[in-house]
């Protein structure tokens, strides 16, 4: 959720704390560094992580250049290596093979296709190669004076949590110069700004389907009223009271709204998904969604569609419990054309 990044270690403290009022802590150790192979040079940055990593989202990994891999909860062994597949093309390498970093050789083991901390998959100007913690310093590029060593503690937990830790961490002034605290979208401006105005398209989309629905609700229900006033008249007929007409037909549309909403929430989320399986996999990495999100927005589906149809549905509720009984017996009048015929 959110993360402290620094260019020197991150004081112990710091992460005990945050590991006490309850969020999980990963910290990584990222720097830009160039790697040769035989007579080729390519700039590549380097990711040392540790168990637990990462905190949301999973890793895709493959074994066979080009394809789509399969999730993984696992880590680069000591000694081994993954490395995104542009590197591998620019040194002709392939899974098996070992690749120089530093003063230490270490074994291909997966092809990474993507991981959560990439916003966009593969837009970084330098492939990732991805190794464990532990190895960094057989590298002897790891030093903690090196200026291009970045350190990142991870943070993952409730809003509860996060409003403790940050308390605590505005009284205690740890935090340095060149230490920040900040979420996902400072760390990725560019996303930032380029969702910002799809949000702002997203709702105008949304305002005018809400008032395209409203015109076509209107005149459905109109039609619907047109074609009920005999059967209300009927029911007037019957001694049925205006309240309790007004009832029966009320009930009739809360079902109705309950029976569509349910089915357009529905192939809301199986649309979501597919879209998301089939397209956007590996493209935008995002976390699964909670029951908490799930129940917003089934909540903000059902009372939207309840809203919309009870004030498009009030006008004719207050015409049908006013129709009266002798609208029945003036629909079984013959037609004017027909008296003429007659005639």
């Amino acid at each position: 959720n959110k993360s402290i990044v620094s260019d020197s270690i991150i004081q112990p403290a710091i992460i005990k704390q945050a590991q006490s009022f309850g969020l999980k802590t990963s910290l990584t150790v990222n720097f830009i560094t160039m790697l040769a192979f035989q007579d080729s040079l390519a700039l590549a940055e380097i990711k040392g992580v540790l168990p637990g990593y990462p905190l949301l989202g999973q890793l895709r990994i493959s074994t066979e250049p080009f394809s789509k891999g399969f999730l993984t909860h696992t880590l680069p062994k000591p000694g081994t290596v993954w490395i995104e597949q542009r590197l591998l093309s620019s040194f002709n390498l392939k899974v098996g093979d070992s690749i120089p970093i530093g003063s230490q050789s270490f074994k291909i083991d997966q092809i990474l296709i993507s991981e959560p901390s990439k916003i966009l998959a593969g837009t970084s100007y330098a492939p990732l190669v991805f190794m464990n913690q532990s190895d960094l310093t057989f590298t002897q590029l790891a030093d903690s004076n090196y200026s291009n060593m970045t350190y990142n503690l991870l943070l993952a937990g409730s809003p509860e949590a996060f409003h403790f830790f940050e308390q605590w961490l505005g009284a205690k002034h740890l935090l340095s110069p060149a230490q920040f605290y900040i979420d996902a979208e400072s760390r990725h401006p560019f996303i930032k700004a380029l969702l910002t105005p799809l949000d702002l398209y997203v709702s105008i989309f949304f305002m005018i389907t809400l008032c395209l629905s409203s015109i076509v609700i209107a005149f459905s229900l109109n039609n619907f009223k047109r074609s009920q006033l005999k059967t209300a008249a009927i029911f007037s007929c019957f001694g049925a009271t205006p309240l309790w007409i007004s009832a029966c037909y009320g009930c009739m549309l809360l079902f109705i709204v309950g029976i569509t909403s349910t089915l357009g929430i529905f192939a809301g989320f199986c649309l979501e998904y597919s879209l998301e399986k089939n397209y956007f996999s590996g493209i935008i990495l995002q976390a699964a969604p909670c029951a908490t999100s799930f129940i917003k927005a089934a909540g903000l589906g059902f009372s939207t569609a309840s809203l919309l149809v009870i004030f498009c549905g009030i006008p004719m509720l207050c015409s049908l419990h006013k129709t009266k009984p002798i609208l029945l017996l003036q629909s079984l009048r013959p037609h004017s054309k027909t008296n003429t015929l007659a005639s």
